[in-house]
């Protein structure tokens, strides 16, 4: 997934700031970091992938969570490390994802990405709050891939069918 489209464009986050760009030749530089990233999680080097993701974001300027960049190179790194399996640090990525991206701006994938992570660590609470909210803004479709979890969340909670 190319997540520098899907998840827009790069400004400036804070609402009380003047909402600007990053320079041209920052923004460029994220941009082809994050498109190796991508190319790496393709060929399944992840730990690659996630490399360039950590350039990437080191390159954003002091706060760096007030960039909407951020928001998405947390959730390709989160990506990366729950494709190794490593369900804490993306859990830990995706929360940080959620809280930049905010509530006004719910990402289906953040919200399935977080309860899968949860589901690995046997956190069936948080599993299930965050599977159903993903499958409230999407839908069945977002389980595509997932069936393992979408069985889990209808084994718990009564879906409209």
């Amino acid at each position: 997934m190319d997540t520098r489209i899907e998840y827009g464009i790069i400004c400036q986050k804070d609402d009380e700031a003047e909402n600007t760009a990053l320079p041209d030749e920052t923004s460029d530089m994220i941009d082809r970091l994050c498109e190796q990233g991508n190319e790496e999680m393709e060929d399944e080097n992840f730990a690659k992938a996630i490399e360039y993701f950590n350039q990437a974001f080191e390159l954003l300027p002091q706060p760096k969570d007030q960039w909407e960049a951020s928001a998405w190179i947390y959730t390709s790194i989160g990506d990366a490390h729950f494709c190794m399996e490593q369900y804490e640090t993306a859990l830990d990525n995706f929360h940080k994802a959620y809280r930049n991206y905010g509530v006004e701006n719910l990402n289906p994938f953040i919200l399935l990405r977080l309860g899968q992570c949860n589901f690995h660590l046997n956190d069936e609470k948080n599993a299930l709050e965050f599977l159903l909210r993903a499958y409230m803004l999407e839908g069945n479709e977002i389980f595509e891939d997932a069936e393992e979890y979408f069985e889990f969340l209808k084994k718990n909670v009564e879906l409209d069918k």
